[in-house]
Formats: C-alpha cells, structure tokens, sequence
C-alpha cells in the first residue's frame, strides 16, 4: 500500500449494467429541511419528527441516519408507496427538497480472456494514443485518484504498490459483507447475488461477483514496467480506494458521502482524508435525472478541485435519463468498441462529453482482476466491457495532465481532453450529436497542458446534420464543455463553460462555440 512521502448473451443476461428493467430503483429517500425549521430532524431523537411524517405520508417509514449538506436518511417499507411518499413531503412548507435516494449498480461485468494485448491504448483506429504520452510522463505519486466503487483487492499484485489508505462507505452491514458498516478498510468482499436477492425478482438469475473496482483501478494505474499483468494508463499515479457499491448495488447517499471524503470534505462520523484526490472516477450508475443530492456533491468537490469522470452508462439510452452521466460538471464518457464504433450496450446524446475505449463483442478492456466466484480466491488479469472501462481511460489521462500540472482547474481538464479528441474514424456509427467531441487522445491532451494548442478540427459540410437532437441555444441556460446547442439551422459546440453568448456571434477558431455545420 502506497504512503505519500509527504506524510456475450450470458455475459449481458447476468449483468446489471446492461439496464435489467426489474433493477430495484432504492427503497430510501434523501429529504432536507428548511434551515432551523421546527420539524427538523435530529439522529439523537428523530421519533418526534418520524412521527409527524407518518401522519402526514400514512406510511410505514424508519429514520436511517443523518447525511452530508444537512440532509436526512428515510427507509420506507412499502416500496410502492416510495414516490407518493416524496410527492407529500415536497408539498410540506417545511421541506426544502425530498427525492429517491437511488441505487447504483456498477456498469460492467467480465468477458472472455481471449485477446492478449491492450489494444485500447494504442490502437489507430480506436485507442487513445498512450504508448507516445509514456515518453512526456507516467504520472506521480502525488496525483491521486479516487476509484469510487466496489473496493478494491488490496494485495493485487498489479495494484498494491500505487494504492493509498481508503475507507468503506456502505452503511448497510449486510450489503457490505464485512460484519460491520463504516469502517476503514475499503477491500472488495465480493458483490455475488443470488436469484431475487435485491427486491423485485432482480437479479433474475445468480450472478458471481464482478470485481469491479479492481479492474477499474488497474486502467487508471495499475504498476507498469514491473514484468506483470497489464499497464495503466497513469502507471505511476496513486489509488484511493473508496468502497460504496456492495451486495445490490450501492446508496446515492452513501456514494455522495464517498465523493465528498474524497476530495478532502468532511464528513459526519468519519475520520478526515489526508489524501485528497485531484480526480474521481465514478464507474457507476442508475436510472433518473441528475438530482439536487448529486448536483451538490459534484459542485462541491469541484470547488475543491478534482476532476468528476463518470461512466455514461450501458443501457443503449440517451444519458440525460441517467445519473450521475448526466450531471452538470461531470466528464461524461461513452464507449467505443474496437472499431471505433459506439459500443451496443453504450448510453449517448448531447451530455456526453468524449468517447474512449470501452470494449464491445470483437474484445474487451484487459485489466486486474480475480478468479474468486463469491469470494476472492487467485489474482489474475481478465477482459471485461461498458462504459464503466471506458471512465478509468479518462481518469488516466487527467492523473497525466495533473502530473504535468496540479494547478489545473476541472473546467481545464474537461476542456484540454475535449478539445484535443480524435475525429471518430470514417464511417463510426460515432458522431459529435452523440458520442462528445471524439475519442480521447492522451499524448494530444498532455501536449495541450503544455501550451501546444491543436489544429481545429474541420466543420463538416453545409447541410450534413442531424440537429434532431440539439437543443435551441437558450441565452439563460448553461452549457459546459462538449454541449450543443442551434442557433438559426446551425449546430455549435461548446468548448468550455459558457452562459448569455450567443454561437453565432462567439464561433471563431478557439471561440466559446465550435460550428459544427449546417442542419438538414
């Protein structure tokens, strides 16, 4: 463990990223009162307030816990009465907001290990140009980036030297499988399910465990140069391991809890992380619009300076349906499959930021991983696919851009990696309408950190747009880097955070807006 010096129909039957319609939504809800109301909760002696919300709601509801930005915890035992529920409690003038404190379910699951090289990195066509980054740099051990997902196998031989202290998030004892719930050892104990497990007849059939947040750790930096396993794409940077997705899934709230500890906020109960991380990656993912309780979250580690890269999910969907990909301020990644193409299973639309590679039925993504069925048995190496391999590709190139440069900012970060993306290649079911700028490139992106701005890309012809799915630029609506908007049959493109200026007037080479073309 790494101390800073300074102190495929069976694979998509089985796996939950593949957007099973019977996944448990949550059985919980996040509520926030209206500062010093008198009906505010407290966790010493919430019964009075329970009280109340019972006669209100004529339900069935536990108070759970306390929980970062001043907010409660509610259990209500009727699922099905779960959204009455909420409806009520934001008709109550006491009640700033409440909302389903949804579950996320990690966003991949193993392949075959029938492909022998990490073509992701190097491939023309469908990498992102790594091999040729190496020669800039390989990352820092001062660059850390937190990987918030299931744990991690702590003693991987491919792992063990890059990986930090972490911590265990999962409140629910029995979903963290470890006897207890919070705690400070963040190792994967396994997220195997048994048919019906999680509510709802899901999941459908028994699933064996995924090992997700190894595999994850090892494409951002599994130790490279050591005559073992496969190399990640910041071989030299450092691991935080943030454990919040366990048996069925993991809590909005408890991974919210788990984004702010990472990037060096504090949160009630928890001892504080001398590590804060420069980036986050959040290979994870459930159904519904970004809500008030994630928003926060982003918004607030970002004040504090990390990055946010997520997983667009695998449900073959427009992302704007889904969370956190859709969020404000996130670097929302979609996959693309070893011809450049968007995977099958990869979510799209305007909120994507960038593409990178995520696997698709002609090979996966080759990373750490382990042979354990339940339980952790040998260490090994093992292709798997989605959008959830995808994220860590980005994770990696912004660890190399802050190793060049910690003053970074977010906005920076998304920027410098969208606008020095690859031209998806001729004929990619890819496009700038649905899978971001391009495919990342990292050497172009580290080259940009160190002022070397890219040629512009070429517009394509007059009239050659699909603008079906872009939104008209509004002047009071907010766009981040990647977003489209039209304005008069033109498409433009965002290339950083921008409110009030108008595409038409702010297009030129390196402007606010990029013109994309002309619509049909």
């Amino acid at each position: 463990m790494r101390i800073l010096p300074t102190t495929l129909a069976m694979l998509i039957a089985s796996c939950p990223a593949f957007a099973q319609n019977n996944e448990p939504i949550t059985d919980q809800i996040i509520v926030k009162y209206r500062a010093n109301n008198p009906m505010m909760l407290t966790e010493s002696s919430p019964s009075n307030g329970i009280a109340q919300l019972q006669q209100v709601t004529d339900a069935d509801i536990t108070y759970i816990r306390t929980s970062a930005n001043n907010t409660h915890i509610l259990k209500v035992a009727d699922q099905d009465k779960l959204q009455t529920v909420i409806e009520q409690l934001n008709q109550n003038p006491a009640i700033e907001y409440a909302e389903p404190d949804r579950i996320m379910w990690p966003t991949a699951t193993p392949n075959d290990p029938e492909f022998s090289k990490q073509w992701h990195y190097s491939s023309s066509v469908s990498g992102i140009n790594l091999p040729k980054a190496w020669d800039v740099t390989t990352g820092g051990a001062d660059v850390v980036v937190a990987v918030i997902d299931t744990g991690i196998l702590p003693d991987h031989p491919d792992l063990m030297n890059n990986l930090l202290p972490g911590y265990d998030f999962i409140k629910n004892a029995e979903a963290a499988r470890d006897g207890n719930a919070r705690d400070s050892d963040a190792t994967d104990e396994g997220d195997w399910l048994i048919a019906g497990q999680c509510g709802q007849n899901y999941p459908p059939r028994d699933r064996n465990s995924s090992w997700h947040g190894t595999h994850v750790a090892g494409t951002i930096a599994a130790e490279g140069n050591n005559g073992q396993g496969g190399t990640g794409v910041a071989w030299s940077a450092s691991i935080l391991p943030v454990r919040v997705l366990g048996a069925c899934g993991g809590y909005t709230s408890d991974i919210t809890d788990g984004m702010r500890w990472a990037a060096g906020l504090q949160v009630a109960g928890v001892p504080a992380n001398p590590y804060p991380a420069k980036v986050l990656n959040l290979s994870l993912g459930g159904k519904g619009a970004c809500g008030y309780t994630y928003q926060q979250a982003i918004n607030d580690v970002r004040a504090k300076g990390a990055a946010v890269i997520v997983a667009a999910g695998n449900s073959n969907q427009d992302v704007s349906g889904f969370t956190p990909g859709s969020c404000q301020g996130v670097i929302s990644v979609a996959s693309n499959n070893k011809e450049g193409n968007r995977a099958f299973y990869s979510n799209y639309g305007a909120k994507v930021d960038v593409t990178a590679p995520g696997g698709g039925r002609s090979g996966g993504i080759l990373s750490s991983y382990n042979s354990g069925l339940r339980q952790a048995e040998h260490h090994t190496y093992d292709y798997s696919m989605g959008t959830s391999m995808a994220a860590p590709h980005i994770a990696g190139i912004a660890a190399l851009m802050y190793s060049l440069d910690t003053s970074l900012t977010p906005d920076q970060v998304e920027q410098y990696i969208t606008e020095t993306s690859r031209e998806f290649p001729a004929g990619s079911s890819c496009n700038t309408s649905n899978c971001g700028t391009g495919i990342a490139d990292t050497f172009a992106a580290l080259q940009r950190v160190k002022g070397i701005i890219p040629t512009p890309k070429p517009n394509p012809q007059p009239g050659t747009l699909d603008c079906s799915n872009i939104p008209q630029w509004a002047a009071s609506s907010v766009y981040q880097a990647g977003e489209q908007a039209q304005q008069n049959g033109i498409a433009y493109q965002a290339n950083w955070w921008t409110q009030s200026q108008s595409p038409a007037e702010n297009s030129t080479n390196w402007a606010v807006w990029s013109k994309l073309g002309q619509c049909k």
